[in-house]
């Protein structure tokens, strides 16, 4: 919120980074530092929730279906377990030690149990805030923009 109020404000701010690795903010001072920026592209999971709207020109909801997105996710956890296979006090550092299926079984469970349930309980529902939204498809193209803003 302090960043982004800066932002808003014209001042100096640090843009927060996250770590797939970590699974947390890095420090501030790895930060990317804004002085006075044209445009700023923020997100996440929780940018388009109510508290944060008053903060933003305009908004941008990427949707894609669930199917492509089970995937993505599979893919993006399969390179976090490879990044970390050598860095025992990495977060999910346990994932490399899994065998295969028993790793498969793992993010397919946290899939289902975490992440689908984020997206149809958090996530999908802040769809009508946003002023635009991209569908993508599986290959990550732009199947459709839609201007809400019109209706």
């Amino acid at each position: 919120m302090a960043f982004l109020e800066a932002i808003r404000e014209g001042r100096p701010a640090i843009a927060p980074k996250y770590s797939h690795i970590l699974y947390d903010p890095l420090p501030d001072e790895q930060g990317q530092f804004l002085e006075a920026p044209d445009l700023v592209i923020l997100e996440g999971v929780n940018t388009l929730q109510p508290e944060f709207l008053p903060y933003y020109d305009r908004t941008l909801y990427l949707h894609a279906d669930e199917v492509d997105l089970h995937h993505w996710y599979t893919d993006r956890v399969r390179k976090v377990r490879d990044a970390v296979r050598d860095q025992p006090d990495a977060l999910l550092h346990y994932l490399a030690l899994l065998p295969e299926d028993e790793f498969t079984a793992r993010i397919n469970r946290i899939w289902e149990e975490v992440n689908l349930k984020n997206l149809r309980e958090h996530i999908l529902p802040t769809k009508a805030s946003a002023d635009l939204v991209a569908v993508k498809g599986p290959d990550h193209e732009l199947v459709s923009l839609d201007d809400q803003r019109q209706r």
